[in-house]
């Protein structure tokens, strides 16, 4: 199975195998309609199509509350990092929980060793989605959490598999922080990735500022959020530490201030070129195999033979674009980037019949663009584009 519930699909569950035939439908429904937009020589930003499947690329639980507590959370902070393999995630969960009480006031936080266990779901491999190298620490102080057997529950949801807990204690008047990392490795979808940060419910009442910072080694070609949430960054640059030094390094980040719904937090990342075809613009890597063959020149002129002189034009912006290059040409600039659109979250309305706000962006301006930032298939593309628009033109 690629999905969440594809093994219990033939036992009576259908309303996953629902939802794939839905998203399917959806994100065929998204390229015919980009098609059409580039067709019709009108902007080609759009929103991102849903992913085939619905992955576990980056879910999380924020750790639930035992009840009966007085305490507030004022901030919570969660940290994503997707390694340059595509599947490894590094993740951090900071919470600054608050007493305003004149006495001590106690909880017991709670978090699934796995994420899909948290639904009774079937996780794809014995190991699939475990968090490993599991620490806490309450105001810098380590803290071993209890390590809790199967079936059992806090009262926010039931639990079936293993559970770490730990038991935070506030003094009146006081504050503690609380800082939980993690590392995973979890599923990934071709078309897309869903963050999903998930367990606000146990929160709902007491969260007051969220902050979700995403750090990416590729620049989505679209990305979605729920419509509560704002974004405060988006920029792609070339790392400077760690694992992505010298590589492309993306930074998202969202903001969400009062959150009162009960519903998840879900991000959706399209990795997918699903732009080029519509434009009908070459495959890069025909392109930089054309350029680097001996007869480079003539094998560059019949792979583009068929495309005007607009056509190439419109398809070398898309590749610049790709890394957010900011375009001097009005018509350009519109064309590639835009304003998110506002719509319902394809996924949960056909899950849960639900329609919840969702901002989706297409490409964006990058304001830390550097020709750098481009792999060595769509660099040779954009050159090779540009000198055939020169010999065109008898330059």
């Amino acid at each position: 199975m690629a999905g969440r519930h594809g093994e219990w699909a033939g036992q009576g569950d259908r309303r996953d195998v629902r939802a794939r035939r839905g998203n399917q439908l959806c994100a065929m429904a998204y390229r015919l309609g980009l098609a059409a937009l580039a067709l019709g020589a009108q902007a080609v930003w759009s929103a991102p199509a849903a992913a085939q499947e619905l992955t576990r690329g980056g879910e999380i639980w924020l750790p639930q509350p035992s009840s009966g507590h007085k305490l507030v959370l004022s901030h919570a902070s969660v940290e994503l990092s997707l390694t340059e393999s595509g599947a490894a995630w590094q993740g951090q969960i900071v919470l600054e929980l608050k007493n305003p009480t004149a006495k001590p006031q106690a909880l017991v936080l709670s978090l699934p060793e796995r994420p899909c266990d948290s639904d009774n779901e079937v996780c794809n491999g014995r190991d699939a989605g475990r968090l490993e190298g599991l620490a806490a620490s309450v105001d810098g102080t380590v803290q071993t959490p209890t390590v809790v057997a199967e079936r059992e529950s806090t009262p926010w949801w039931p639990l079936f598999g293993r559970v770490h807990r730990w038991t935070i204690s506030v003094a009146p008047k006081a504050a503690a922080l609380v800082e939980i990392r993690w590392s995973t490795t979890q599923t990934l979808d071709a078309e897309g990735v869903v963050v999903a940060l998930r367990g606000l419910d146990g929160w709902r009442k007491q969260l007051k500022v969220l902050d979700v910072g995403l750090t990416l080694p590729f620049r989505p070609w679209a990305f979605g959020h729920p419509a509560p949430m704002t974004l405060a960054r988006y920029e792609t640059r070339i790392g400077t530490t760690g694992a992505l030094q010298g590589k492309p390094e993306t930074r998202l980040e969202l903001r969400a201030k009062g959150w009162k719904s009960k519903d998840d937090i879900t991000i959706h990342l399209g990795t997918a070129d699903q732009i080029g075809g519509a434009l009908r613009c070459p495959d890069p890597r025909s392109i930089a195999a054309s350029a680097k063959a001996a007869d480079g020149v003539s094998q560059l002129q019949r792979l583009l033979v068929m495309r005007n002189d607009s056509e190439l034009q419109v398809c070398r912006a898309l590749f610049l674009a790709r890394q957010g290059f900011q375009f001097q040409d009005k018509e350009l600039q519109q064309r590639f980037y835009g304003k998110p659109i506002k719509s319902a979250s394809v996924s949960q309305s056909i899950l849960e019949g639900k329609v919840r706000p969702f901002l989706r962006y297409g490409m964006q301006p990058n304001p830390r663009y550097t020709p750098e930032l481009h792999n060595a298939d769509d660099a040779a593309t954009i050159d090779a584009l540009a000198a055939e628009l020169r010999r065109r033109k008898g330059i």
